[in-house]
């Protein structure tokens, strides 16, 4: 059964948030971010195969890809070879019949120096992200590679650190990922999904997979979270807007605020009682640790734009730490933003005591 959102709670809010809002704006996009873009969007292009070709994959094939990838990768501009940025990409499949398949496979390709690979180990870090368009859900995080008993994985950093060449020296991984087998019984459904990659600060290109299961899908869930706080605004334009703070308080606690105006195209769900939400969720993640998700589903306001176009206005705050927020732990972390459909960061954050 569905869970809706109180509205008398909302409404109850609507006189304090535009104060928690007014007054702060979003940082200003990282250096390089359109060169971030533009790679993104490259690396896309290079892993959009035909939907056949993930399944039927030639090593030789393979290898042209990773050769192509690294490429691509490569970053003759930058002033040290050891602090070219690592870089993940990820391919899919557009549509996929699990039940005649048996598997869904997702290509994943990675770059990183002989200092990244030392800064983050990948067999611990790397993690693929899966969201329901569906249902809202962010599935269970799976690691790139399971950590089977008796295993000891090395801690990112430990050791002494390669210097000189050895340092700029870069490896590049191209590597077919059976999504199916990875989420276990979690993709049993049809319906779509969203797919990233994310090793700690570096994060892939989002794929959205159409798979067709044997079950029918369920329905959406919004439930009420205590920490979170939201607006129910009625303007037809809205300033966008998204404060992740890069210092926090486990005991004093802190805010991240988003404000957004989205479509249904966007992700944005209803409940049982017809009212619009957000499936939303913040990801704290830190060096060889499980990642902190937070969920957050506030309620959205269905509004008409000057065009005429239909849209909601999503205006929330997530407190975390402090006696009223998420619990979260002391540490250094990139946070992350499941928005819909979405996948937004990272933003550096750091949580002391």
């Amino acid at each position: 059964m569905i869970r809706a959102l109180s509205l008398g709670l909302l409404l109850a809010v609507s006189t304090w948030y535009p104060h928690a809002w007014s007054g702060e704006r979003s940082p200003a996009p990282p250096k390089g971010t359109a060169m971030n873009n533009q790679w993104t969007k490259q690396a896309t292009e290079l892993l959009r195969l035909p939907d056949s070709e993930f399944f039927t994959l030639s090593e030789e094939r393979r290898m042209a890809l990773a050769d192509a990838f690294s490429d691509l990768s490569q970053d003759d501009t930058a002033p040290d070879p050891a602090a070219v940025p690592p870089r993940l990409g990820l391919g899919a499949p557009a549509k996929v019949d699990i039940v005649s398949w048996g598997r869904l496979p997702v290509l994943l390709g990675t770059f990183q120096t002989g200092l990244r690979r030392w800064q983050v180990n990948l067999t611990s870090n790397l993690t693929l992200y899966v969201k329901e368009r569906t249902t809202g859900q962010l599935l269970h995080a799976t690691p790139l590679v399971s950590v089977r008993r008796g295993q000891i994985q090395l801690p990112s950093a430990g050791g002494a650190p390669p210097e000189g060449a050895q340092a700029g020296t870069t490896g590049t991984t191209m590597i077919m990922i059976d999504l199916l087998d990875r989420m276990a019984d979690h993709l049993t459904t049809t319906g779509e999904i969203m797919v990233t990659a994310v090793a700690y600060d570096a994060r892939s290109n989002t794929v959205r997979i159409r798979h067709e299961g044997p079950d029918t899908p369920p329905a959406p869930v919004a439930g009420k979270q205590s920490y979170v706080r939201s607006d129910l605004d009625l303007r037809p334009i809205i300033e966008p807007g998204i404060v992740v703070p890069k210092h926090g308080s486990a005991k004093g606690g802190f805010r991240i605020r988003i404000a957004a105006q989205l479509t249904d195209a966007d992700g944005v769900l209803r409940t049982e009682l017809n009212q619009p939400f957000l499936p939303a969720h913040v990801v704290l993640v830190r060096l060889d640790e499980p990642a902190t998700i937070i969920t957050a589903t506030p309620l959205v306001q269905q509004v008409v734009r000057p065009d005429g176009q239909p849209a909601y206005n999503a205006l929330f705050l997530v407190e975390i730490g402090g006696p009223t927020g998420h619990p979260v732990a002391k540490g250094e972390y990139q946070a992350y933003l499941d928005l819909g459909l979405d996948f937004l960061g990272p933003y550096p954050l750091k949580v002391e005591e």
